[in-house]
């Protein structure tokens, strides 16, 4: 077995992927109903979504395979992310010098058929894949390929959110924070004490808004 080269950015992506809290996160049906699209349209019998982390792959959504995490050196999805801009298809995985001896193949699932679509942020950093798996060979048509691609770029929408949702709920956590220090720290002269009222008015109104935009945002990922 060849083992994954490892991306010239690696600590730059390692850095990204955490920005969206998915690793060691339980499944969640937004990305659940993603895989079950993917095998339907790939008629395969496995599908994953797959988040590539320091040293593990995490699943963060799969169908009809129990594993919930795997070395990092020895899922296929580690190779499809040194290409991000490529889909990464194995026909035959037992005749490919890469595979054919990896334990994923010659053991356990017995995989023989690999397709998979880097998750790439809008900075360029593959997150991960989605792809779709089979125990015997086969091989994809260009439209199921092209829905692949497509389910891909479903499931980086779906992300995306997922970061702004944190994001506005840091934000939120520091203007409550800053709320709390103004209210103890600011002196009782009456002039001040109007000053502080207004600083905490204001952060009110700020934080009405970003629970506005965070209730959004949660609507348009329970949408997707």
């Amino acid at each position: 077995m060849i083992k994954p080269s490892i991306p010239a950015n690696e600590m730059a992506r390692r850095q990204a992927v955490s920005e969206y809290d998915l690793i060691d996160t339980l499944p969640e049906e937004e990305y659940d109903a993603i895989t079950r699209v993917a095998t339907e349209i790939c008629r395969t019998p496995i599908s994953l979504i797959t988040i590539i982390g320091d040293d593990r792959a995490w699943l963060k959504s799969r169908q009809r395979l129990n594993a919930q995490e795997a070395p990092r050196d020895i899922v296929f999805c580690s190779y499809a992310i040194n290409d991000p801009d490529t889909i990464m298809v194995v026909n035959d995985t037992r005749e490919d010098v890469r595979f054919k001896d990896n334990p994923l193949v010659v053991d356990g699932p017995k995989i023989a058929f690999y397709a998979g679509v880097p998750l790439v942020n809008p900075e360029g950093y593959a997150l991960g894949t989605i792809c779709v798996l089979d125990h015997r060979p086969r091989q994809l048509t260009d439209s199921q390929l092209l829905s692949l691609k497509a389910l891909g770029k479903w499931v980086m929408t779906s992300f995306e959110l997922r970061k702004t949702r944190i994001e506005l709920a840091s934000w939120r956590k520091s203007l409550q924070q800053v709320r709390y220090t103004t209210l103890v720290t600011t002196p009782t002269r009456p002039e001040t004490a109007l000053d502080a009222t207004g600083v905490v008015q204001q952060a009110k109104a700020l934080q009405t808004a970003l629970n506005a935009w965070l209730s959004a945002n949660n609507e348009a990922g329970t949408d997707q």
